[in-house]
């Protein structure tokens, strides 16, 4: 567990321009009131811990106190514990306190992102019980209120009459018990293109959770908001933006409003929403950048934290880059449970449904020549036409994409299926091979590759599943990770799914000539599309 440090919306903004050039085509206080604390029983030889409040989200500053078995005064050091088969305790960067007198500790430190991992305190060979935690989850839902005419009342709904003014409500705590934060900003966006949301308004956070934004007026059509929450990063908080996902209004002439019975102002009622489902707890496979000797990233991102989009990765020789969006329908990128998380839509009552692609890609880090490496894993949970997970790497400049000539495919998988395809191009040409990748749904696989002047090496695991012996494959132009769900044309609604990613790292290209054998790839004609 690290603090990060987030990028305000204003970043947001800028980098949000800058996809638009063609990446995919061509302050708030804690909650106020005492809340209930976590706790673990004291067993024998062993010492206590808890943290304060008991609900809580990633980045959020908690209180931690405890007691060591035995008095004394003593500097302290936290660990953490995966909770998978085979992991052991680690320490936790960059921390360090001190116990009083009497062996007891207070300290403030900001909440892991990741559900279910242990933490202990330490102090030479006497502990502390470990202690489990379980983040709830940033979210913000929407809907629009408008008095409806001759009642003199207002429905929670998403069809509005045009030309009448209309409010937005947006709660940040949709699921009941989760932590408030008054004053924080909220910012109210409209989409007018799939990497360029508009803003339209600001507002805070009141005292039960909800911000509103006021005297809207819309023509008819069905434009879509979204709302962001900005950082929170005072009283020790580290927590990153987070953004809703895509709503779909419907604004109607008065003549086409559904009749609505007459009723009192409400708003929906609070539902509770499942965690983002466990990874499978086998042992990770060995990755292909510790069986090879990749050495150290670049960059690496892992979510552990209070990380947004736009915060930094966690390590690296050069740590910097962020991501970007391209929602191209009711889809979200969003930080999910430790993870990276591209989702197709919601489930529950507010939901619009599950449409069109959803991307996101990384800028400020790219490399010519180098080397990648990601983690893939889907969970579905309903019914339909299946999304294609794609993982890939592309021209970070817009200028380079030429209609995806250098694309090059680490991984793509048309969701349910167990095989994966894997390619690159060059010109009129292109290569390609189906690997076994054994399904990503609910399962985890890394896969890789490394990209040299005089070939491509594509990677399951640790395990070569391809080698392509072709120089200047992709020219030298900088190169960066994009992954996406990739919907049906035409607004086909979709199976709900998420694409989850542990982590993104990339490293550079030591002094090992690379890997040379495995699997040839299959030549063919390519056709030039430049729909990605």
């Amino acid at each position: 567990m690290r603090t990060r440090r987030s990028t305000s919306l204003v970043a947001l903004t800028a980098i949000a321009a800058m996809a638009l050039a063609g990446v995919l085509a061509a302050p708030g206080a804690p909650a106020a009131g005492s809340a209930p604390t976590a706790t673990v029983k004291q067993a024998a030889g062993t010492g206590t811990l808890a943290v304060s409040p008991a609900r809580f989200v990633g980045g959020q500053s908690l209180t931690w106190t405890g007691r060591l078995p035995r008095p004394g005064v003593r500097t302290i050091t936290m660990q953490r514990f995966l909770n998978r088969p085979g992991d052991s305790w680690l320490d936790v960067d960059g921390f360090s306190a001190r116990t009083r007198a009497d062996g007891s500790f207070s300290f403030r430190y900001p909440a892991p992102d990741m559900i279910d991992i242990g933490f202990r305190v330490k102090s030479g060979a006497l502990v502390t019980e470990k202690l489990d935690l379980f983040p709830d989850q940033q979210d913000v839902v929407l809907w629009a209120e408008q008095l409806v005419p001759g009642s003199g009342r207002a429905t929670a709904t998403t069809t509005v009459t045009a030309g009448l003014p209309f409010v937005i409500v947006a709660d940040t705590a949709p699921k009941a018990g989760m932590p408030v934060f008054p004053g924080r900003v909220l910012t109210l966006q409209r989409r007018v293109g799939a990497t360029a949301w508009l803003p339209v308004g600001v507002t805070v956070v009141g005292p039960t959770g909800e911000g509103r934004f006021l005297d809207l007026t819309q023509g008819i059509g069905t434009p879509v908001y979204r709302v962001v929450e900005a950082d929170v990063t005072s009283d020790g908080n580290r927590i990153g933006w987070y953004p809703s996902f895509p709503t779909y209004f419907d604004v109607v002439a008065s003549t086409d409003r559904p009749a609505v019975a007459t009723r009192t102002p409400e708003r929906p009622d609070r539902t509770t929403y499942a965690a983002a489902p466990r990874p499978s707890l086998r042992r990770t496979s060995q990755t292909a950048a510790l069986r090879w000797n990749w050495g150290y990233p670049i960059f690496d991102f892992d979510w552990t934290s209070g990380e947004s989009l736009t915060s930094k990765p966690w390590r690296g020789s050069r740590p910097r880059g962020v991501w970007t969006e391209y929602l191209g329908g009711t889809g979200r990128v969003a930080k999910r449970s430790g993870q990276l998380g591209l989702s197709s839509g919601r489930t529950d009552r507010y939901g619009s449904g599950n449409r069109g692609t959803t991307a996101t890609t990384l800028h400020g880090n790219a490399q010519s020549y180098g080397r990648w490496e990601v983690k893939l894993r889907t969970v579905t949970l309903t019914g339909g036409a299946r999304y294609l997970v794609r993982a890939e790497l592309v021209p970070e400049r817009a200028r380079d994409y030429d209609c995806g000539a250098h694309n090059i495919t680490i991984a793509e998988v048309q969701q349910g299926q167990a095989t994966a395809l894997i390619g690159a191009a060059k010109g009129t040409t292109r290569w390609t091979r189906t690997i076994n990748l054994g399904g990503i749904e609910g399962k985890a696989p890394s896969v890789a590759v490394e990209l040299m002047d005089d070939h491509v090496t594509w990677f399951a695991d640790n395990q070569p599943v391809g080698v392509l012996k072709a120089r200047r494959i992709t020219g030298g132009v900088p190169m960066t990770l994009r992954l996406s769900l990739v919907g049906v044309d035409g607004g086909v609604e979709m199976a709900n799914t998420t694409l989850l990613s542990d982590w993104q790292r990339g490293f550079p290209l030591n002094r090992s000539p690379g890997v040379l054998k495995g699997p040839s790839l299959t030549k063919s004609t390519r056709t030039a599309s430049c729909g990605g």
